[in-house]
């Protein structure tokens, strides 16, 4: 037991302090920095990501009609007895 008490009083372990210290800016100060702009960066790219199907549905909507007067004419055309190489 009083070797303990001897060690305890004689132990100098300031050096921990300093490195904690460092340890927490170092984990806290730039890691967590790091992750959160890469929280960031990904909600801005599922944001966009939404925005980009949202628009290309309403092309694919707004587009649809040209296609279906496309086909709609290739089917007149095949009734005539149009190939698409005569169409063409």
């Amino acid at each position: 037991m009083y070797e303990i008490e001897d060690f305890l009083c004689n132990m100098n372990v300031s050096f921990v302090e300093r490195r904690y210290a460092e340890v927490k800016h170092d984990i806290c100060g730039k890691s967590f920095l790091g992750i959160e702009k890469l929280m960031w960066s990904l909600w801005a790219l599922g944001i966009s990501l939404e925005l980009i199907a949202i628009l290309s549905h309403v092309l694919s909507v707004r587009l649809s009609g040209s296609r279906r007067e496309k086909y709609e004419q290739d089917l007149e055309d095949q009734e005539n007895g149009l190939t698409r190489a005569d169409i063409y």
